[in-house]
């Protein structure tokens, strides 16, 4: 079966490249979460230990490549993100085959999965999000080897894995870490001192990450954005004359008025006067060398703590709006990743192929969702259509999922305890990164679950082999066996 995997997926990248889609760096040298070019080629680790806005590995990775590969490095990320495709697909069908699934539907959905418009999208631009998908995926195939095999060395590359999701994305939070190993604590006693012992060091190296932000910044996080961020949820739904209101009487800041994430030059100039660390680049040029603005200077850690203010009086006055505003979110959060707008410019080359799993896979149905949308008690989003299928169908796989994570008997569909704890793995994931990110952001919610939806594709693959097909084959045998008994009946 290797072979076939391998060929297909040497076959999905050649289609890929005769569609004219080529691997884009650009996200290098204009992204909001990358550091400047020059201060990654030539001042890495102190522009690394002064990085607040994001957690420092996935810098880390881009300053040792430009390093070692300057001026040339896009073929160097180019192969880094086809390895990531490939630990994907592998890890995608593995952990499906473990579980129960037939290798030949394990391997149609992993290659649906690898050809689909958002997984090229994802795996051909310089972001995080696809290694953080192809991390999360490996950490579900190293823990279902952990539980079957129990080696010690097994649980610390785990943990290490999950270290690196902390390392890489502030949506995988101390958090996050403590309760997948808590659970994995309560649920193998037996050997939770192997699991305590390989946990000890990665939450260290996070929580050294955390506390170091602390020390340096009075922030105990990996990122300082999580005001910008959140305000959003709730003045999306917040008059601008109410908000001019609120600012008049004093109960929120003039930055209330202001647009998140705008270049430092449109802010008060109260906020742009830096008076620390007025030596260290990273937090004192406002534009990067690329003219992109530098989103890690200092006074955008000012800027998030009182966006966070704001956005606690105005969860004080208006809940009603915020609630809204995460109903938004998790609408969001049930539509085809590509539609997140960075990625917009190379939808053109692939727009056929998303037409097909448009209609086939997400079930966009023009008439019928507008329809529903007339009937739908809450408000959605324009731009942002209703896909059925992942409408309906990813709640229900994740209550599927559940189900079988958490029922060892009195069922005729059963999971041994090994892989129950995959399951209820995955679960978790995927319901910590919705409610998370749906409380927390408003617009890139497609995009967080991205990371998590190969999970959603295990789950496919189970739907389909205990429900369905298993459904089939039980029906077709008492048709049969009824068959046979008529057909004794008659010859008695």
């Amino acid at each position: 079966m290797l072979w076939w995997l391998a060929a297909a997926f040497v076959l999905v990248h050649i289609f890929i490249y005769c569609l004219g889609v080529r691997f884009d760096d650009q996200l290098l040298y204009k992204g909001w979460q990358h550091l400047d070019v020059e201060l990654l080629r030539h001042n890495l680790l102190e522009s690394l230990f002064y990085l607040h806005s994001q957690p420092p590995l996935f810098n880390l990775f881009l300053g040792i490549v430009l390093k070692l590969f300057y001026p040339h490095p896009a073929l160097v990320f180019q192969a880094s993100y086809l390895i990531c495709g490939l630990i994907i697909y592998l890890s995608l069908f593995w952990v499906q085959v473990r579980l129960g699934v037939g290798k030949w539907l394990a391997f149609s959905l992993s290659t649906l999965f690898i050809l689909s418009p958002s997984s090229i999208t994802y795996g051909y631009h310089l972001y995080y999000t696809f290694p953080v998908a192809a991390i999360l995926m490996a950490s579900a195939l190293l823990l279902h080897e952990f539980v079957v095999k129990q080696k010690s060395w097994q649980a610390l590359c785990l943990f290490s894995l999950l270290f690196l999701l902390s390392g890489i994305r502030a949506l995988f939070h101390l958090v996050y870490f403590v309760t997948i190993a808590a659970t994995l604590i309560v649920l193998l006693r037996p050997i939770r001192r192997k699991i305590v012992l390989a946990a000890v060091l990665p939450f260290v190296l996070i929580l050294s990450l955390y506390c170091m932000n602390l020390m340096v910044f009075g922030d105990f996080s990996t990122s300082s954005w999580l005001g910008m961020n959140v305000l959003n949820v709730v003045t999306t739904n917040v008059s601008m004359e109410d908000r001019r209101l609120m600012v008049a009487d004093g109960k929120l800041s003039e930055l209330a008025l202001i647009e998140r994430f705008l270049p430092l030059a449109e802010y008060p100039s109260r906020y742009q006067d830096v008076k620390r660390y007025r030596d260290i680049p990273a937090l004192t040029v406002a534009t990067k060398s690329t003219g992109a603005p530098n989103y890690n200077h200092l006074a955008y850690l000012t800027l998030s703590e009182q966006y966070l203010e704001d956005f606690l009086q105005l969860l004080k006055e208006r809940p009603l709006a915020y609630l809204k505003g995460v109903q938004q979110a998790c609408l969001i959060y049930l539509v085809p990743n590509v539609m997140f707008v960075p990625f917009n410019e190379d939808r053109d080359k692939t727009a056929f192929l998303e037409s097909f799993y448009d209609t086939y896979f997400y079930g966009k149905f023009d008439r019928l969702s507008a329809i529903l949308a007339g009937l739908w008690p809450f408000s959605l989003i324009p731009g942002y259509p209703l896909h059925l299928f992942l409408f309906i169908g990813l709640p229900l796989l994740l209550v599927h999922g559940l189900v079988l994570s958490l029922r060892n008997r009195g069922h005729s569909i059963r999971l041994d305890r090994d892989r129950r704890i995959v399951v209820l793995y995955m679960c978790l994931s995927i319901i910590y990164v919705a409610v998370v990110g749906n409380m927390l952001e408003l617009g890139e919610n497609s995009r967080f679950r991205f990371t998590t939806d190969p999970f959603y594709v295990v789950l496919l693959g189970l739907f389909i082999q205990f429900s369905v097909k298993g459904r089939l084959l039980r029906f077709l045998h008492r048709l049969r066996s009824s068959s046979a008994s008529h057909f004794e009946r008659a010859k008695q």
